[in-house]
């Protein structure tokens, strides 16, 4: 858990919330719809009038949480990674106090193997040094697009795993976990079947934040 967790939870609150409220709409909707059908049975013109203005009622309310999901859903959680975006450009801004000089210069030399290039990453990771993690990852993005040139593959593929281990230190790997959250979200609320499963799904993902 990191202090950015409170992100995590918040989106998680938010979607329980949404799902609580669907719920409690379509309950009501049924009820409603249950009392129309007795209303009617009974064939009390009075009781079959009150049944089918509530039965309408909560058709209406059912209707409008249901476009209110499908076209205003994502505001809330856009806005709570708009805060977690400026927190995180706080956080993790390059800093040039950080910068390794005899590291940059073995990077530069162009010696380095792919083993190596990780070992470095590893280090950098190790000690938090953020900045150090991506001018890593970019000269090894830089050497895997030349092995790529040389035809060399598998050389390639090994500087392309730092390379993107580079660009999701700090900041994007907080942002790429906060997306995957959201996805889930979209899809549960697109699937009402996936809400039981909500807390299996993301109860990792929302502690260890």
């Amino acid at each position: 858990m990191s202090k950015f967790n409170t992100f995590a939870r918040r989106l998680d609150a938010h979607a329980r919330e949404v799902f609580a409220k669907r719920e409690e709409l379509e309950a009501a909707y049924n009820k409603a719809e249950r009392a129309s059908k007795e209303a009617r049975a009974s064939g009390n013109p009075i009781a079959i009038a009150r049944a089918d203005a509530a039965l309408l009622e909560a058709k209406s309310a059912r209707d409008s949480m249901r476009r209110a999901l499908r076209d205003d859903s994502g505001a809330e959680i856009a806005n709570i990674r708009k805060e977690l975006a400026a927190e995180l450009d706080g956080a993790f801004a390059a800093d040039p106090a950080d910068l390794d000089t005899a590291t940059l210069e073995l990077l530069k030399s162009g010696i380095l193997t792919a083993d190596e290039y990780s070992r470095l990453m590893d280090s950098a990771a190790e000690a938090g040094n953020a900045t150090m993690c991506r001018m890593i990852g970019q000269y090894a993005k830089t050497r895997s697009d030349e092995e790529t040139t040389k035809r060399n593959p598998d050389t390639a593929r090994e500087f392309a795993r730092i390379a993107h281990r580079g660009r999701m230190t700090g900041a994007n790997a907080y942002l790429a976990n906060f997306d995957t959250l959201t996805e889930v979200f979209n899809r549960a609320v697109k699937n009402p079947a996936l809400v039981p499963h909500w807390d299996e799904l993301t109860a990792e993902l929302v502690e260890g934040f």
